[in-house]
């Protein structure tokens, strides 16, 4: 069999099971079942002190911090806001000095826990990211539990679809 072929059969095999791990998709960006459970731990993680069992309940919240957090990337791009790795780290730094943590010690944590750092760093874009836009328009900018429901709505009626 030719390498194309082969390229072929496992990209047809993958495709199923990585769209069957989709939970929604937000203007075409998919969150996955990783992402949720790896929001879920770090949500679990900054109640409680450690990763234990999952609930369902914290899947959810993290499934909508997730939607939350996709929709101000999303505007984000729109307005041509990049956030470089440079300022996430300063400012992760900053809380790592506050908290009494050495530099990287978010991380070594994190890790130790099994959440990936990037979930940090990619929450930690997001909100700085937000707060660049809230400072550009001169007003407080919000998504309201309204408008995540509404988004929430409209994925779930695109998931039924895609199933049908």
């Amino acid at each position: 069999m030719h390498l194309f072929g082969v390229l072929c059969v496992a990209v047809f095999i993958t495709i199923p099971a990585i769209a069957g791990d989709i939970k929604a998709i937000v203007n075409d960006t998919p969150i996955s079942g990783f992402d949720v459970e790896t929001r879920a731990k770090m949500l679990m993680f900054q109640q409680a002190g450690r990763v234990g069992k999952l609930t369902p309940e914290l899947k959810q919240a993290a499934l909508n911090e997730l939607i939350n957090e996709r929709i101000k990337i999303q505007e984000m791009e729109k307005r041509e806001i990049d956030i470089s790795s440079d300022h996430i780290q300063d400012a992760l730094g900053h809380l790592e000095e506050q908290n009494g943590l050495p530099k990287g010690g978010f991380q070594k944590i994190l890790e130790e826990q099994g959440i990936p750092y990037r979930t940090l760093t990619e929450q930690t874009k997001a909100n700085l990211g937000w707060l660049q836009i809230m400072q550009n328009t001169g007003r407080d900018v919000q998504v309201l539990p309204a408008d995540i429901e509404a988004r929430k709505q409209i994925i779930r009626q695109d998931l039924r679809q895609e199933k049908i």
